[in-house]
């Protein structure tokens, strides 16, 4: 079973990111993809919309893909954190000869270095890498693989921007679930980070 592990703040989840997450299952056929929203990243600042919440947008943009499957697992383990964590977690789940990804941006593959046990990470998992916006990753080393990708036409933080300056959402990639569940619950209004 070839399982992809896609984590990210989700802050919020936009259709971008099912995009990445259908084409590398594609490419690289993936029997299932988890998706694992990050309770505090080591790297970034505090996401926006509580853990709750972000969870809740992820439920409304897959509530029809079987082959995706959301963890909360970071939710429940030690913060800030960390993939090699998380990982080591969800490995616990009995699954036959399992092998195992880790879909990544390429504006996360440039500081892969810096994670914690990324040798751990890299010996243990391969790691599929998509394209970001100016950011160069040259050459590849074994078991770490280009997704091939257009680059995301849409971006959480002009999301989160928009809703703080305008209360809304007029642009495409926010589906209306998402969007309605952010407008009802009031998220991103007094966002510091967007």
């Amino acid at each position: 079973m070839r399982i992809c592990v896609f984590g990210g703040s989700f802050d919020p989840v936009h259709e971008g990111h099912l995009q990445l997450a259908r084409i590398a299952q594609a490419q690289f056929s993936l029997d299932k993809v988890i998706w694992l929203p990050a309770a505090q990243a080591p790297h970034k600042s505090e996401p926006s919309a509580a853990f709750p919440d972000r969870v809740r947008m992820l439920e409304l943009l897959l509530q029809n893909d079987a082959d995706f499957e959301i963890s909360p697992i970071e939710f429940q383990l030690p913060q800030p954190s960390y993939t090699v964590r998380s990982l080591e977690e969800l490995k616990k789940y009995p699954v036959n000869h399992p092998n195992w990804f880790l879909l990544i941006g390429a504006d996360n593959w440039v500081t892969f270095e810096t994670w914690k046990d990324w040798r751990k990470i890299r010996a243990e998992t391969e790691i599929i890498v998509y394209p970001c916006e100016g950011i160069e990753v040259g050459e590849l080393p074994a078991g770490v693989h280009m997704l091939s990708a257009p680059l995301l036409p849409i971006r959480s933080s002009a999301i989160r921007r928009s809703f703080r300056e305008t209360g809304d959402w007029s642009g495409p990639g926010l589906p209306s679930s998402v969007r309605d569940y952010i407008t009802a619950k009031k998220l991103y209004r007094n966002d510091a980070n967007a």
